[in-house]
């Protein structure tokens, strides 16, 4: 797999995992949620603004030769905090 690839997946991986797992936290408090059609919205909803960041991102990340494991786990992470960046902004 190219480098560019192992950039992409983190990169989106860590944006989704940061806006999906708030409500997985919720629902783990609250097993009693009933699923609803606008979770599945969401949810979509979520994909996109995901794939809209990595995309942003994904020029800026700055990707030496190394370890496939050390470039994926800097890319998830960028996306994260890239992602908890925009959310706390949206939700100001």
């Amino acid at each position: 797999m190219e480098m560019w690839m192992v950039v992409f997946v983190g990169l989106f991986l860590g944006c989704l995992a940061r806006v999906t797992l708030p409500y997985l936290r919720k629902a783990k408090e609250n097993p009693d949620i009933k699923f609803e059609l606008k979770y599945l919205a969401t949810f979509g909803f979520n994909i996109v603004v995901s794939l809209i960041a990595t995309m942003l991102l994904l020029p800026t990340v700055q990707v030496e030769n190394g370890a496939m494991v050390t470039i994926f786990t800097t890319a998830f992470v960028t996306g994260w905090g890239a992602q908890d960046l925009l959310n706390n902004i949206l939700s100001t």
